[in-house]
């Protein structure tokens, strides 16, 4: 299922969009603990650092993922802007630590924590350290450098596009992002939000 108002699962529309990215995130993490069990030897000890969203469902950097697609639909045709989606889904810190979960897979937790981790760009901006060109530009590149395949792939898949429109259209939607944040740039004091555990197979 794609997403229909938005690229990343933390802002689906409530009802079917949210439950099926949510099912896929359990599905996925149920996994994951189940391949790692299998690699952890009794007693042994796996630590986690999960990124996650806080109790009200924030991600830490919710403008930042605005405006991506804020951006995507100035240049993106309909059809293109509903396969623009993120894959993952981000649990929240009951979900990474849900003791029913890690007990059908032999873990027994000893430490969780919740840490919400800021991000440099903004503080070098606003200490001098980085001009607003400097700061628009470098958070344009961190987004980009994890978004971009995912744009791509959705100008790809619906075959509107030749491969030099697309790459034309890919720097539009940076350049556009970009004069965004420098337009705002307290907007985008972006964190990330993070469930650290320790775990004892048992």
């Amino acid at each position: 299922m794609n997403l229909s108002k938005h690229c990343c699962s933390a802002f689906a529309e409530p009802g079917e969009e949210r439950q099926a990215f949510q099912a896929q995130g359990h599905q996925d993490y149920d996994n994951f603990l189940k391949y790692r069990a299998e690699e952890v030897h009794l007693g042994g000890v796996l630590i986690l650092a999960h990124c996650c969203v806080n109790e009200q469902g924030s991600t830490g950097c919710d403008q930042a993922l605005h405006l991506v697609y804020k951006c995507a639909q100035s240049f993106l045709a309909p059809e293109e802007l509903l396969e623009f989606n993120y894959s993952t889904y981000l649990n929240s810190y009951a979900e990474c630590i849900d003791p029913d979960l890690l007990a059908r897979h032999s873990f027994q937790l000893i430490k969780a924590g919740f840490a919400r981790i800021a991000s440099p760009l903004y503080a070098k901006y606003r200490d001098g350290k980085l001009t607003l060109d400097e700061f628009a530009h470098a958070k344009s590149e961190w987004i980009r450098s994890w978004s971009e395949s995912s744009l791509e792939q959705a100008l790809k898949t619906t075959g509107l596009r030749s491969n030099e429109n697309t790459e034309q259209v890919l720097n539009q939607i940076w350049t556009r992002y970009e004069e965004e944040v420098r337009e705002k740039p307290g907007e985008y004091d972006d964190c990330t939000f993070c469930t650290y555990m320790a775990l004892k197979k048992i």
